[in-house]
């Protein structure tokens, strides 16, 4: 029996953006968004990287927001948007290729 508890308010897109983790002013590693809402992420990073607690996320068109590290599973980081990113549910560019999902985690028809 799974004791996850949903936490999200909004609705939950799945995506595959390329993106930049920054920290202090330099790239300190790349990964994907897999999904996002209006409050927060999961990024795909390689195991190796150690995620610092704030950074900054950079989308592959250079759009940035700062992010607070939320929790990790193997290679997926939850984040948090620390600065309004409405923004990137409008973005034609963006979804377009983004698929609401269900509460469960799967893509919704």
């Amino acid at each position: 029996m799974s004791t996850h508890v949903e936490r999200r308010k909004g609705e939950r897109f799945a995506c595959l953006i390329e993106a930049e983790i920054i920290s202090r002013g330099r790239t300190i590693a790349t990964g994907k968004i897999t999904d996002f809402s209006n409050g927060g992420a999961r990024v795909e990073v390689a195991l190796s990287v150690a995620v610092p607690a704030r950074f900054t996320l950079r989308l592959k068109d250079q759009r940035e927001t700062e992010v607070e590290f939320l929790w990790r599973i193997d290679d997926q980081v939850g984040v948090l948007f620390l600065e309004p990113m409405k923004e990137v549910l409008r973005e034609p560019k963006l979804t377009n290729f983004a698929t609401p999902l269900s509460r469960g985690g799967i893509a919704a028809e």
